[in-house]
């Protein structure tokens, strides 16, 4: 019995393991997708771009200098990107995650039932 639960656990977590893995694989593939296909937006000719850039160019050049406020733009322009892409990658996988599920919740009916009032098996 006891070798019996050691290996059910050792599945358990082998199971778990392999499912968190390929789902962050899923994830971190289709957010590298979208920020391939949001960042040509990211062009000094679409206008967007520009006046987001500005704006944050502007509202940071008080605290540092015209150089330093245009890098930091920058930066929260494309962490502001990771984030999208991010939020994409994770709304485009739910329905997946959604089907399987569904597909397993039907394994639920293979459960043993357990009935109490039944004398506890000895065990070492």
């Amino acid at each position: 019995m006891g070798n019996a639960a050691g290996i059910y656990n050792l599945m358990r977590n082998l199971g778990g393991s392999f499912g968190i893995a390929a789902v962050t694989t899923i994830i971190a593939r289709r957010a590298q997708v979208h920020q391939a296909l949001m960042v040509g937006h990211m062009t000094p000719y679409d206008p967007a771009y520009t006046q987001q850039l500005a704006a944050a160019q502007h509202a940071l050049t008080a605290g540092s200098g015209p150089w330093l406020a245009h890098e930091q733009a920058l930066g929260l322009l494309y962490n502001s990107l990771i984030q999208q892409s991010n939020l994409w990658a994770f709304r485009g996988k739910l329905p997946f995650v959604r089907c399987l599920c569904l597909v397993c919740l039907p394994l639920v009916l293979l459960f043993k039932k357990v009935r109490r009032g039944q004398k506890p098996i000895a065990a070492h």
